[in-house]
């Protein structure tokens, strides 16, 4: 059993280093017609996210010459590549998709906080102490959750605008919307 765990990790590292790797090589490549279909089908979901945000920022574009050369190679995609393109961000929207987290982290400090509070109250020395601890606790806790919820939102909007664009290239290309 912990041998399998052990081999999980280090196939989890093995993976992330790839994936490293991946979001190195992308950004030396060229952004054209043939680079932008393999990378849309056969990229991973994280080094996807990133080529995404590389090549089409929520924050805008350098240059507005090279931002149409972008467009008009997205343009140039096959709808087969378009629909499976959307249909991905589709499903890469839902893994970064935050309302159920914040139940679960509200479940996890409405458990937490009064197991530590109940084992406090059994050293009433320590009862002063314990309430500042669970106070620091739950603060660390919600700012933790909070930043890796507004990472996630910023995910979910980036490939929402990405998702958008590829829809209206499919319109365009006479397909049809797949909402």
């Amino acid at each position: 059993m912990i041998l399998k765990k052990m081999k999980q990790k280090i196939e989890k590292r093995k993976l992330r280093i790839e994936e490293n790797k991946a979001i190195k090589g992308f950004k030396k490549e060229a952004f054209n017609h043939i680079n932008l279909k393999n990378n849309l089908i056969k990229m991973r979901v994280r080094v996807l996210v990133e080529y995404i945000n590389f090549h089409f920022s929520l924050e805008g574009q350098d240059d507005l010459i090279v931002f149409r050369s972008k467009l008009r190679v997205v343009r140039s995609l096959d709808k087969d590549v378009l629909l499976n393109a959307i249909a991905r961000t589709k499903g890469m929207e839902k893994i970064y998709e935050t309302k159920y987290a914040t139940f679960f982290v509200g479940a996890i400090l409405t458990s937490t906080v009064p197991v530590i509070a109940a084992f406090g109250d059994l050293i009433p020395e320590f009862t002063f102490i314990t309430r500042v601890f669970i106070m620091v606790f739950t603060m660390f806790n919600l700012i933790f959750f909070l930043k890796a919820m507004i990472k996630d939102k910023y995910i979910v909007a980036l490939l929402t605008s990405f998702r958008e664009l590829l829809e209206q290239t499919l319109i365009e290309k006479g397909g049809s919307d797949s909402n």
